[in-house]
C-alpha cells in the first residue's frame, strides 16, 4: 500500500497536480517516514511573499527523494502541491507573491523517500495567520493555579506566552507570566498569583517560530479565576449550623450562551465530601448544613461545562467550623424556702457553655411563668459559669401565701434559643387550731424534676425553749399532720414549724445526689386556756385563789375580789400573787364572794371572767 502511495505522489508530482482533503492533511500515520516541521511562515517587510521554514526531521529509512510542499488559501482544504525540493539540506522556501490576493495561507509539508512498506506521517498544518488561542479553563490547586488551553491549530506555532488581562483596560500585560514553550504543550501552572485576588483573570497569546516570532491576538477577554465574595467569618451561622459560601459567579468570557454549571465542593475533616450541584449558573451562594463544633471544612466553587470540562473554580475556602456551644447540662438541684422567708433556687450548668444571661422565672403555673430577675452582667454571668452555677434569691412573694414553680432560663447570642434549665416548686406549709390542745399541719408534695423524694421530717420550736424538735417523719405520699401540745402546757402560747422533705436529684454529670428542701415557717398561736378555782380555803391546802392561764404571758392582769355587800375588799396585778381568803388579816366569813379577772392574751384579745369564789372554812 504505501508503494502504491509513493508512485501516486510521484505521478502527481511531475505534473504538478496534486489535491488532498483536510482529513488526508491532518491524518497523523505512525511510521518511520517523520515529516519537516514548519517553524515560521513569515511576511519579509516590504514584499508580498511568504517564506516557509522548517527542520528537517530524522528518518531511519532512505533514500531522500524530496520535501513536498502543499498549500491552500483554507485551512480545510483543497491542498496543491506548491512545489518539489530536492536537496535535503535546503530548509526554507519563498512563496513568491504569495499575499497579492490577500488571501492567509496554509501549508503542510510531506516527506518523501525511498521506504518501501513505511507509513508516511505529514506535518502540521501552517500559516502566515496564527489564530487565538483560547483559555478552556481554570483551576485552583494546592496553592497555585492550573491554565489549561487546547493546541493551536499552526503547526508553526512554538509555544504561549501566559499573561493577566489588566483590571482597568482588558488588555494583556506586559511583561509576559511566563513562556510555554511547545505547540503541544497546553497547561501551565502559575505559583506566583494571588489566587485571592479578585481581579485575577489570564489571557494567552501564541507564537511561531520566526527569528522575530508572529504573536497571535491575545485571548481577550481575560479568563477570570472565581473569588469569593464574603469574609469566611460571615459565612457560618454559629447558631444554626450552617455555613453560607457566597461567591461571584463565573462569567464564561468567549461566549455570551456558553452553558455550564456550579458544583459546590466541600471535604470536611480530610476525608467525607460533599458535592452539590447547581444548574443555575448564576447562583452566588449556597447553604452547607449541620456542621459539628470544631469541623474542618475545605471549600471550594466549580464552574464546569456540560463536557465535563472544569471552566473555573475558587480558591479553597478553609474554615474550622464553631457553633455555639450549649451546655451539656443544666438543672436545679434545690427550691427552698431560707431564713428570711424568701425562696432560694440553686442551679448547676456546665461551665464551658456559652451563655450571655440569665433569666429566673416565677409564677403559680407551670406554663405561665413570668420573669422574677435578669442577670445580664457579663461579670456575674462569667462568674456563674465559672462556678458551675450559683443562687437566686425571689423576695417578691410571701411564702406563706402562695406555692411559686421555678425555673431559669440561659441565653446564648443566638435569638430565640433559650436553654431551660428543670422545673420545681416550693413546699407551702399550713396550719390552723383545731382543738385547745392540737394543730392541724398540711403540706403539698415537693417537686422538681429528676428528683425522688425519700421522706419529709418535721419540726417544731417550743415557746422558751432553744433549737426545734423533729415532730415526725412522713412518707413522700403524706401530706398532713395533727401535733398534740397536751405535753406543753406550760410554754407559751406561739408554736413555730417547717417541714424539710430529703430527696435524691438524679444529675446528668455528677449522678445521684442528696439534697432537702425546706418549706416555710408558720407560727401558730395557741388560744390561752384559763382555769379558775371554784373555791378557796384559808385554813386548808388551797389557800390562794388566783387564776392558771395556759399558753399565754397576760399582759395588764387585774383581778378583784368583792364582799356580798359589793366591797372591795382584794386587788392583784400580779398572776401569781393571789386572794388567800382573808379580809384585813381575818378569815373572811364563810360564803360565796364576786369576781373579777382580766388581761390581754398574747394576741392582744382583751379576755374578763367574772364569778364566785367560795371561801370555805
Amino acid at each position: 500500500m504505501v508503494q502504491r502511495l509513493l508512485s501516486f505522489l510521484s505521478y502527481f508530482r511531475a505534473t504538478k497536480i496534486f489535491t488532498i482533503s483536510l482529513l488526508m492533511a491532518s491524518m497523523v500515520v505512525q511510521g518511520q517516514v517523520n515529516p519537516p516541521l514548519i517553524q515560521c511562515v513569515d511576511n519579509p517587510g516590504g514584499t508580498s511573499d511568504l517564506v516557509i521554514s522548517w527542520t528537517a526531521p530524522v528518518n531511519g529509512c532512505g533514500p531522500f527523494l524530496s520535501w513536498d510542499i502543499y498549500a491552500s488559501t483554507s485551512e480545510t482544504g483543497p491542498f496543491n502541491l506548491l512545489t518539489s525540493i530536492n536537496n535535503t539540506a535546503t530548509l526554507s522556501f519563498t512563496h513568491s507573491n504569495a499575499l497579492v490576493s490577500g488571501a492567509s495561507w496554509y501549508y503542510y509539508m510531506q516527506p518523501v523517500y525511498d521506504c518501501p512498506g513505511e507509513a508516511v506521517n505529514l506535518s502540521p498544518i501552517a500559516s502566515n495567520n496564527i489564530p487565538t488561542t483560547f483559555i478552556d479553563g481554570l483551576q485552583v490547586n494546592g496553592g497555585g493555579v492550573e491554565i489549561n488551553w487546547t493546541a493551536n491549530s499552526n503547526g508553526a506555532v512554538q509555544g504561549y506566552f501566559v499573561t493577566y488581562a489588566d483590571p482597568s483596560s482588558g488588555a494583556p500585560v506586559s511583561p509576559y507570566l511566563a513562556d510555554v514553550s511547545g505547540l503541544n504543550t497546553t497547561s501551565f501552572f502559575d505559583a506566583v498569583s494571588n489566587v485571592n485576588d479578585p481581579n485575577l483573570s489570564y489571557m494567552l497569546i501564541a507564537y511561531d517560530g520566526c527569528p522575530t516570532p508572529n504573536l497571535s491576538n491575545a485571548s481577550e477577554p481575560g479568563f477570570p479565576l472565581m473569588q469569593w465574595v464574603s469574609d469566611p467569618a460571615n459565612m457560618v451561622d454559629r447558631c444554626d449550623q450552617i455555613i453560607t459560601p457566597e461567591w461571584v459567579p463565573f462569567v464564561y468570557p468567549y461566549a455570551a450562551d456558553y452553558g455550564f454549571f456550579q458544583v459546590v465542593e466541600a471535604v470536611v475533616n480530610g476525608t467525607d465530601t460533599i458535592r452539590d450541584t447547581i444548574f443555575n449558573p448564576f447562583t452566588p451562594s449556597t447553604n452547607l448544613f449541620g456542621f459539628e463544633d470544631g469541623d474542618l471544612y475545605e471549600i471550594r466553587i466549580l464552574a464546569i461545562d456540560s463536557s465535563g470540562n472544569i471552566l473555573s473554580s475558587t480558591p479553597p475556602l478553609n474554615l474550622v467550623t464553631e457553633g455555639v456551644q450549649p451546655p451539656d447540662y443544666f438543672y436545679i438541684s434545690y427550691i427552698t424556702i431560707n431564713s428570711d422567708g424568701h425562696a432560694e433556687i440553686q442551679f448547676a450548668i456546665d461551665p464551658t457553655g456559652e451563655i450571655e444571661d440569665f433569666e429566673i422565672l416565677g409564677g403559680d403555673i407551670p406554663s405561665s411563668l413570668d420573669r422574677i430577675t435578669y442577670v445580664t452582667d457579663p461579670g456575674e454571668v462569667a462568674t456563674l459559669l465559672g462556678l458551675g452555677g450559683g443562687i437566686f434569691i425571689d423576695s417578691t412573694y410571701d411564702a406563706n401565701v402562695f406555692i411559686r414553680y421555678f425555673e431559669i432560663l440561659a441565653d446564648d447570642e443566638c435569638p430565640d434559643d433559650a436553654l431551660a434549665s428543670t422545673m420545681g416548686r416550693t413546699i407551702r406549709l399550713q396550719g390552723d387550731l383545731t382543738d385547745f390542745f392540737e394543730h392541724s399541719l398540711s403540706w403539698n408534695a415537693y417537686e422538681l424534676e429528676n428528683a425522688t423524694v425519700n421522706q419529709c421530717n418535721l419540726f417544731m420550736t417550743i415557746p422558751g425553749q432553744p433549737g426545734e424538735i423533729l415532730i415526725d417523719t412522713y412518707t413522700p405520699s403524706t401530706l398532713s399532720a395533727i401535733n398534740s401540745l397536751t405535753a406543753y402546757s406550760d410554754a407559751e402560747g406561739t408554736f413555730c414549724y417547717r417541714l424539710s422533705c430529703d430527696y435524691t436529684l438524679n444529675t446528668p454529670n455528677a449522678g445521684p445526689q442528696d439534697f432537702n428542701s425546706t418549706s416555710n415557717t408558720i407560727c401558730l398561736d395557741q388560744r390561752p386556756v384559763i382555769h379558775i378555782p371554784n373555791a378557796v380555803a384559808p385554813e386548808g391546802i388551797n389557800n390562794e385563789f388566783k387564776p392558771v392561764v395556759v399558753f399565754d404571758n397576760p399582759q395588764n392582769y387585774l383581778m378583784r375580789i368583792y364582799s356580798k355587800w359589793g366591797e372591795l375588799i382584794f386587788e392583784s396585778r400580779d398572776i401569781d400573787f393571789g386572794w388567800d381568803g382573808r379580809i384585813n388579816g381575818e378569815s373572811a366569813v364563810a360564803g360565796g364572794y364576786a369576781y373579777q379577772i382580766s388581761f390581754d392574751a398574747r394576741d392582744g384579745t382583751a379576755i374578763q371572767k367574772t364569778g364566785t369564789v367560795i371561801v370555805v372554812r
